[in-house]
């Protein structure tokens, strides 16, 4: 190995700073493994599946609560109409 203050020697091997901690002749895992067209089918089938079950869910619920709102309309209708049934009936005199 050269000093400092020399010029490397031509037929030595230089590693780049990037790839010194790289090992030449280690078995490199595979950082991505080819999928089969049907792999891929099977999960775009799964993944609409999911989406349109998502929909679903969320249209089932928009309609339970366009449910509860009419019902709690109809509710404070026939309240209304009930206060102004009573209020009719109280004229504050005794009834015998």
């Amino acid at each position: 190995m050269p000093k400092a203050n020399q010029p490397p020697d031509p037929n030595w091997r230089q590693t780049r700073p990037t790839n010194a901690n790289a090992h030449l002749g280690k078995v490199l895992e595979v950082l991505a493994i080819r999928r089969k067209p049907e792999d891929i089918a099977s999960e775009k089938r799964a993944k609409n599946k999911w989406r349109n079950a998502r929909e679903e869910k969320r249209t089932n619920e928009q309609v339970a609560i366009m449910d509860i709102a009419d019902f709690e309309n109809e509710m404070a209708v026939e309240d209304k109409e009930q206060r102004a049934q009573f209020s009719q009936h109280q004229t504050g005199e005794s009834v015998p």
